[in-house]
């Protein structure tokens, strides 16, 4: 997620890196409690806290960074994330095929690239997510009103299909929520939203970030019905927004906590790039390699943390669940000089495929589509 709209931006890029912090960090504290028996605890709630805003920040982001454009160039753009997500996929399948997994079938390659969901590197949902909600904030820009209302209407279908069929296919659950953030970021831009003052910053934004840690809890998982209670299987009954498998649970309440959080990280990060300093430059830095460190993820979700998982306990006290989610996260930070160097060719070679394909200047990245 790098590009020159980025370094322009800096508070744009210490807003991605928080972000991706949260994705890291989040994705660690799963092997606490995803899969086990046992009651949902601290680690969950601090997951659940996280889950409630960071996706959406991430979409809100990149749509503070469109720009109108060429059809030819945001096709290119959107077929980039494609076929990003579709390699990342594919290198996960041909490792899992390489250790011998009998699982990794003709089948389980083929299945995810023709319905758009099922990767064997699960985070690349959002690459997916992120091309169609980018071209279809694309075509309303380029469109009459009329127009407009097509693709809303579109997205609108597609979320009440996900809803009522529990389809994940084109990760249709997650494209109108998405959408709408975007829209948010777009809007911010144009704008001019500069945030609170620096005089209430000091009590906005632990404000928003406290109702968002207090409301997150309140969602039931229930889309339009806030008495009824509607949990996870997964998370043995509890619930949590993830995105990733279009639960947003009570509409109201997601896009409170979500717009509540992804502001308090802007807000936080246009403070932190007005006041400078190291802290500043190193998560500018972080935030330009965020696509990096996505696909680091990817790898280490699908062979690195299962194994891990198994030395963490049933039962064993909630610290030593979250002591190795924070050791995991800082491994893949202090780790990306290195693996980034791995990232980089599959990243140009994704660019350049969809340039050529699209016939269009050079594909803008995915945060600052």
């Amino acid at each position: 997620m790098t590009g020159p709209a980025s370094h322009r931006r800096p508070e744009l890029d210490i807003a991605r890196a928080i972000g991706i912090l949260c994705v890291l960090y989040g994705h660690a504290l799963e092997m606490a409690f995803l899969g086990r028996a046992q009651e949902l605890g601290f680690a969950f709630a601090q997951w659940r806290f996280l889950y409630s805003f960071h996706m959406p920040l991430f979409f809100l982001v990149s749509g503070m960074l469109f720009r109108e454009r060429r059809t030819r160039d945001a096709i290119a753009s959107a077929l980039f994330l494609l076929l990003l997500a579709a390699a990342v996929h594919a290198l996960g399948w041909l490792g899992t095929w390489g250790l011998g997994d009998p699982g990794a079938t003709l089948d389980s390659l083929l299945f995810p690239l023709l319905n758009g969901y099922g990767f064997y590197t699960s985070v690349v949902w959002f690459l997916v997510a992120l091309s169609f909600v980018q071209f279809a904030h694309h075509a309303m820009a380029r469109s009459g009103p009329a127009g407009r209302a097509a693709v809303a209407a579109l997205l609108a279908a597609s979320f009440v299909a996900a809803q009522t069929t529990g389809t994940y296919r084109f990760q249709m659950g997650a494209l109108l929520p998405g959408a709408v953030f975007y829209a948010i970021g777009h809007w911010l831009t144009r704008s001019d939203h500069a945030g609170p003052s620096a005089r209430l910053r000091p009590f906005v934004i632990p404000a928003a970030i406290a109702a968002t840690l207090l409301l997150a809890p309140l969602n039931n998982g229930c889309l339009l019905d806030p008495a009824a209670r509607c949990g996870i299987p997964a998370l043995n009954g509890g619930f949590a927004v993830w995105m990733a498998f279009g639960a947003i649970g009570f509409a109201p309440a997601f896009l409170v906590t979500a717009l509540l959080g992804s502001l308090g990280v802007l807000w936080s990060a246009q403070a932190l790039a007005q006041r400078g300093g190291g802290v500043a430059t190193a998560l500018s830095a972080l935030g330009a390699r965020t696509l990096d460190l996505l696909i680091v993820n990817g790898f280490v979700l699908q062979f690195v943390q299962p194994h891990l998982k198994r030395v963490i306990a049933d039962g064993a006290p909630a610290w030593v669940g979250v002591a190795w989610a924070l050791g995991l996260t800082v491994a893949q930070i202090l780790l990306l000089p290195l693996l980034g160097r791995a990232t980089a060719p599959l990243i140009a070679l994704a660019r350049g495929i969809a340039e050529t394909t699209a016939g269009g200047r050079r594909a803008p990245s995915a945060s600052h589509s």
